[in-house]
């Protein structure tokens, strides 16, 4: 019976070992995509500024790379940043296929 006793706590202390490594690796797997993500918010922000006088639809065309039209209302909202204004606006623009090379 001893034996049989010792094979269950060895299995019992090895299988929470186990489980102890698994919640280990999943918390640092968890925090490499909590520092990814963090990191490429900042990395892709950026803030610009509307000039006086200037619409929504102006302003949202002047910063688009290659906007055409505007073709939704500009929604304008505070809940990013209390006291400024964001802009959401879906411009179109043109696309070209990249050519297909064999």
């Amino acid at each position: 019976m001893p034996s049989a006793v010792a094979a269950l706590v060895g299995a019992t202390v090895s299988r929470t070992l186990g489980d102890k490594r698994k919640r280990i690796a999943m918390i640092a797997r968890l925090t490499a995509i909590g520092i990814l993500l963090t990191c490429s918010l900042q990395v892709h922000a950026d803030t610009v500024t509307r000039r006086e006088g200037e619409t929504p639809v102006e302003f949202v065309l002047r910063v688009s790379p290659s906007a055409q039209e505007v073709i939704h209302p500009v929604v304008a909202t505070k809940e990013w940043t209390p006291g400024k204004v964001a802009l959401i606006a879906f411009v179109s623009h043109e696309y070209s296929p990249p050519d297909n090379k064999p």
